[in-house]
């Protein structure tokens, strides 16, 4: 029952079993990191709660894939595209990151964008105007947070 369920949904699988070993990953860098005595929370605790999150909402949807049985069809149309398409993504992400060229506003504003248009449903330019100004909120509400009230400099 679950098991024809899991092996018809293997884009789903593989990238569930992606997203916990990234989970493990940060939690485990998170919690190797050494605190700092002047630091109130410490250089490793975002990566130890993101890891812990990722870990946690793994969990959450391993359940529901296990209880969702035979009902399940063989995924969403496209998936199998998206998936490498979303890691080819993060990863330039990072890279723009480490590389310091793009300020962190930026280069997050657009990875959001482009994020989200490759996961949503609907291509209208509303929606797409919508995501823009979402991105650019989320980036600039993110970083404010971190230099502002945590004194990470991104």
């Amino acid at each position: 029952m679950a098991g024809s369920s899991l092996r018809n949904n293997g884009f789903e699988l593989t990238f569930l079993l992606l997203v916990l070993l990234a989970g493990a990953a940060s939690l485990k860098a998170g919690l190797a990191m050494p605190s700092s005595p002047w630091e109130a929370i410490g250089n490793g605790a975002f990566p130890t709660v993101l890891g812990g999150g990722a870990l946690g909402l793994g969990a959450l949807k391993t359940i529901e894939m296990l209880l969702r049985g035979d009902r399940a069809g063989a995924g969403a149309p496209g998936l199998s595209w998206r998936i490498p398409a979303t890691f080819v993504l993060m990863a330039g992400y990072v890279g723009v990151l480490a590389s310091g060229v793009v300020h962190y506003v930026a280069s997050t504003a657009l990875f959001c964008f482009l994020f989200f248009l490759l996961l949503a449903p609907v291509r209208d330019m509303k929606a797409v105007t919508g995501l823009a100004l979402l991105s650019a909120g989320y980036a600039a509400a993110v970083f404010a947070i971190f230099t502002r009230f945590f004194f990470i400099n991104l």
